[in-house]
């Protein structure tokens, strides 16, 4: 290993143990890519709080594709890539007694990297940023920062022509945060732009031009815009679209996030 690594992975260690996090730990035997975001070991090796052991392993922080669905197999077959003639390692993290997971949930590291999988997964475009209690908040931080660079340069699922997009939402927060990326070369204006939820009888609009208190967003640039209590920890969908009073409305792009599962 490196010195440089070596010195990456000491520090990595030594802010999971300053968070109360497990220790990394070698993975052994065969592993298996189940889809975009899970793994499983040959053998039975990490312990979950009923007591049983698993050898399915969630990766923390983050939710691809699910099978049968669009980008599903390059999703696993990138997850596969990066477990593919490597040594693996997991630093597991717990979720609360009433969960009833019946995976471990963890963050996963190649022998010598300081980069999780997880991560990794997230910067490549095949998986978007996904909360649970159990993912410590500058980790979070970091894994939205990977999923906006992979929005910004069209990455895997994001490599749409689309220039406006919801590029993430921090839904776990308690001042929720919206990031809106234009990712093409010329300003556009955010007159009679919308965002709004998918609450069955009222949803939340929200006026851009008010909530981002401007009227226009630079060619590369990212907006943050704040909210509170509009986006459901248990899975949501935010819309954005033109609304202008004389035509009909134009759907721009669309944000889906699940719940914990």
């Amino acid at each position: 290993m490196a010195a440089g690594a070596a010195v990456a992975v000491a520090a990595l260690v030594a802010a999971i143990a300053l968070h109360g996090g497990d220790a990394i730990r070698p993975l052994s035997g065969v592993v298996e890519v189940t889809d975009g975001d899970t793994i499983r070991t040959s053998t039975p090796q990490l312990r979950l709080r009923s007591g049983a052991i698993t050898n399915s392993i969630r990766l923390a922080g983050i939710d691809a594709p699910e099978g049968g669905t669009p980008w599903s197999e390059e999703a696993k077959d990138a997850l596969a890539s990066l477990v593919a003639k490597n040594r693996l390692s997991v630093r597991q993290v717990h979720v609360s007694e009433n969960s009833n997971w019946d995976r471990a949930l963890g963050f996963v590291f190649k022998s010598g990297d300081p980069l999780s999988l997880n991560e990794t997964m997230l910067a490549a475009g095949w998986a978007r940023v996904y909360t649970c209690e159990e993912t410590e908040s500058d980790l979070q931080a970091k894994m939205v920062q990977a999923q906006l660079d992979a929005v910004r340069n069209r990455r895997g699922f994001w490599s749409n022509q689309q220039d406006l997009v919801i590029a993430a939402i921090q839904y776990w927060l308690e001042d929720e945060q919206l990031f809106l990326m234009n990712r093409g070369t010329v300003e556009l204006s955010l007159d009679d732009l919308y965002i709004e939820d998918a609450a069955p009888s009222s949803p939340h609009r929200l006026s851009v031009v008010e909530e981002a208190g401007r009227s226009s967003i630079l060619p590369g640039e990212t907006l943050e815009i704040r909210t509170r209590r509009v986006w459901n920890d248990g899975g949501d969908q935010a819309d954005l679209h033109r609304l202008r009073p004389d035509g009909p409305r134009e759907e721009i792009d669309s944000y889906v996030y699940k719940g914990p599962s």
